[in-house]
């Protein structure tokens, strides 16, 4: 297969050196630029999975509701995110999409849109993480407080993980 881009001239290189890894740099300035040939656009590719955001997929730690915030426990499993546990704050993973028992797999949005019909939100306001995992719209007094997303109607919230707001005890 030929190359359809050459880059000659000068090269800088930058060694980082780290307690735990070394990591190598190539930085390429003034580059020469020659190109050899221009593709065209290929064909469309297959349609996607229909998704509306970023999903994963783990197993419960412990029974789970759906649409709760969640974190990964030490073993790498689903638990509760919880505003009082401080080591949450920066742990929350996204929210469960279904009710899982303990081992079962679970699907979690870390970004997107979330409907569920029975939800009740007052549309653009943010959502955060509250006790259990559940969400709410009233932010937390202690602890932190982590906006998961925001209410785009009452029953759908587009969910966008913020950093956390640790608060003064």
């Amino acid at each position: 297969m030929p190359e359809l881009l050459t880059i000659i001239e000068e090269r800088t290189y930058l060694e980082i050196n780290d307690a735990s890894e070394s990591v190598l740099l190539e930085i390429v300035t003034d580059a020469d630029v020659e190109i050899l040939e221009i593709a065209e656009q290929g064909p469309p590719g297959p349609p996607g999975t229909g998704t509306s955001g970023i999903e994963f997929e783990y197993l419960a730690g412990k029974p789970l509701g759906g649409q709760r915030a969640v974190i990964l426990d030490t073993d790498g499993r689903l638990v509760y995110a919880d505003h009082r546990t401080l080591t949450h704050r920066f742990r929350v993973l996204g929210i469960t999409l279904h009710a899982a028992l303990t081992d079962e797999p679970v699907l979690v949005r870390a970004a997107g849109v979330i409907s569920e019909p029975s939800w009740t939100w007052t549309a653009d306001l943010p959502i955060f993480v509250a006790t259990d995992g559940q969400l709410t719209q009233v932010p937390p007094l202690f602890g932190f407080h982590r906006s998961v997303g925001v209410a785009l109607t009452e029953a759908e919230i587009l969910v966008r993980i913020e950093l956390p707001i640790l608060l003064a005890a």
